[in-house]
């Protein structure tokens, strides 16, 4: 028996900046040649998220994602995901394929923890907030 695996690379997540890592794919080029690495390591898809050139701070650049999209299709056959509010906009614009998931998704709940030692620690705190911001945004 033959088990399949289908490898997804995930190659910046939605609230990392580069101060949070050297290796943090920023510019376009970066996001582009990164998912080619993945590519080439054998990854089936990439989930990306793209980053104000300046800052590295998340963006919802469109024309920014489909200079990464079209760089990536021009390079790969990956799969490529993207968050739903952004496929939206590609799907009316027409620019991409935008397609359903052909297995059902459960939902599932985020929740945070930590020790009551750290309730007042300024980085937890900040961690805190930042999740509770994101998680806002999307609900």
């Amino acid at each position: 028996m033959v088990n399949e695996v289908i490898v997804t690379a995930a190659l910046t997540g939605n609230i990392h900046t580069p101060t949070m890592s050297p290796y943090l794919p920023v510019t376009p080029r970066q996001l582009i040649d990164e998912a080619v690495r993945c590519y080439e390591a054998g990854a089936a898809c990439v989930h990306i998220h793209v980053r104000n050139r300046e800052t590295g701070q998340p963006s919802q650049d469109i024309e920014m994602m489909g200079e990464v999209l079209k760089g990536i299709k021009a390079r790969t056959d990956l799969i490529v995901t993207v968050p739903s509010r952004v496929a939206a906009v590609f799907a009316r614009l027409g620019n991409f394929k935008v397609l359903k998931l052909p297995l059902h998704m459960p939902s599932f709940e985020v929740r945070l923890h930590w020790h009551q030692r750290f309730h007042q620690d300024p980085a937890n705190r900040w961690l805190r907030e930042v999740m509770t911001d994101l998680y806002a945004e999307l609900a």
